[in-house]
């Protein structure tokens, strides 16, 4: 199973073009913010509904995809590619991007996924792998 560094450098080895893709993006947190602000919005006007069936399109769809976006915006934060302060990218990733989503996951998400990195395809330490339950 390949890991993250060895894929990286094969990546720069063959388009040394993408290293300027790297590091912090500045718009990232606006849109992140917008999300956010997307979420709760249409939370409240779906709640204003007269109708079940469209609060339920509403939150599935428009929801949903918010929730999506805001957890790979807590993905990226966790990166440390919204600011170039890691406390900046944490308070922003557990005050306004995991505010709207109930549960709160942003801290504990960082440890869990950091490991991943740290130990890819080894069985009991990449916590991205399936347990032997699971499977």
């Amino acid at each position: 199973m390949s890991d993250h560094p060895s894929r990286r450098a094969a990546i720069l080895k063959m388009d040394p073009s993408v290293r300027c893709l790297e590091g912090v993006e500045w718009r990232s947190k606006y849109l992140g913010a917008g999300v956010a602000c997307l979420h709760l919005v249409s939370g409240v006007w779906a709640s204003r509904l007269d109708s079940w069936v469209a609060q339920v399109v509403v939150a599935y769809s428009v929801g949903g995809t918010c929730v999506q976006a805001l957890f790979l915006a807590i993905h990226e934060c966790t990166h440390g590619l919204f600011f170039s302060s890691p406390r900046r990218n944490m308070a922003f990733a557990i005050f306004v991007l995991n505010s709207p989503i109930l549960v709160p996951f942003a801290v504990s998400f960082r440890g869990y996924h950091l490991a991943h990195h740290r130990c890819q395809g080894v069985q009991g330490e990449d916590t991205d792998l399936p347990s032997e339950w699971e499977k």
